[in-house]
């Protein structure tokens, strides 16, 4: 399976992610980076929760997960 697009809405620090990551065939590699504190760690994340589930055992897990920004809204 290939990934080719991430969404991520009121996910840990991003509020509203659409990213596309598609690849040519022959630059088939993907390179994440930034500084510390830039949401790497919440990408993968947001890809492994998408891909195996989120366990959200309590409402303060779901909070930890849930953006600041959207806590007003909910």
């Amino acid at each position: 399976m290939l990934i080719k697009r991430i969404r991520a809405k009121n996910f840990k620090t991003y509020l509203d992610l659409d990213l596309d990551i598609k690849t040519d065939p022959d630059k088939p590699i993907v390179l994440i980076g930034g500084a510390n504190g830039g949401g790497k760690t919440t990408f993968f994340d947001a890809i492994y929760g998408a891909l195996y589930g989120l366990h959200i055992n309590t409402e303060r897990q779901f909070h930890e997960l849930l953006n600041a920004g959207a806590l007003g809204k909910i």
